[in-house]
């Protein structure tokens, strides 16, 4: 399906549709996957749009299904793919789920099984393939609970290792994932959002929201003589986010 590159853009399909809820904001849309959910949904991101789009009638869902530190594979397992069964149950005038998953599978670093700088072709193959197929489980779940449900799988923009060391853990993952330079760590997430293309397109329910370089279009680095606005999304993989 085609790949919108805003999940504003994505979901405004939502702000077209006719809804009428006598008792408060109806929730359309369920958040399922990690710590880009999980803020998200913390920070009530969408409906935030919603309203800044006149449908202040429209919310989102996420207590229960965005998880901050949640991997595509535990979103495999059964236990996970009931929560969302009983969310949806719950709240069925949910038409849209937005899965955010697979990040950190990917950036496990060598100890935990994901991405590193030595990785071999093959590791590599196997690591993406892994994480494909969970998401793809995922999916498929949703998709058998209501085959008219439309899913926005909104991926992730460049990491940031160059300003976040003093945060707990990053210096420690960092080594894990062998000390990669900014270009090294872009290109490998470019490919990774490259292999997710291929998994969106064999769906016609599903729409993949590329981010990648989306903050460094929002924010720039004026430090560095480089405004806000200036470098177009996908923007430049030598630069962190």
């Amino acid at each position: 399906m085609t790949r919108l590159r805003f999940a504003s853009v994505v979901l405004i399909a939502l702000l077209t549709a006719t809804t009428a809820f006598a008792g408060g904001p109806e929730r359309r849309v369920l958040m399922v996957g990690d710590s880009w959910a999980d803020f998200m949904w913390f920070n009530r991101n969408l409906r935030d749009v919603f309203a800044a789009n006149g449908r202040s009638d429209i919310v989102e869902e996420g207590a229960v299904t965005a998880i901050s530190g949640s991997t595509a594979a535990e979103w495999a397992q059964p236990s996970f793919l009931q929560s969302i069964t009983a969310e949806l149950i719950a709240y069925p005038t949910i038409d849209t789920v937005q899965l955010t998953m697979g990040g950190n599978d990917f950036l496990a670093g060598e100890s935990g099984g994901g991405w590193y700088v030595d990785i071999s072709p093959t590791d590599l193959a196997a690591l993406t393939n892994q994480i494909l197929g969970d998401v793809a489980t995922v999916i498929d779940h949703i998709l058998a609970l209501d085959p008219a449900i439309d899913i926005v799988v909104s991926l992730y923009d460049y990491a940031n290792f160059e300003d976040s060391f003093f945060f707990p853990g990053c210096l420690g993952r960092y080594n894990d994932l062998g000390e990669p330079t900014t270009r090294q760590l872009n290109d490998a997430s470019i490919a990774l959002q490259a292999a997710f293309v291929t998994l969106v397109d064999t769906y016609t329910r599903v729409t993949l929201v590329d981010h990648t370089g989306l903050m460094q279009f929002t924010y720039g680095f004026p430090g560095d003589g480089i405004a806000p606005g200036t470098l177009l999304p996908p923007g430049n993989p030598d630069l962190p986010s």
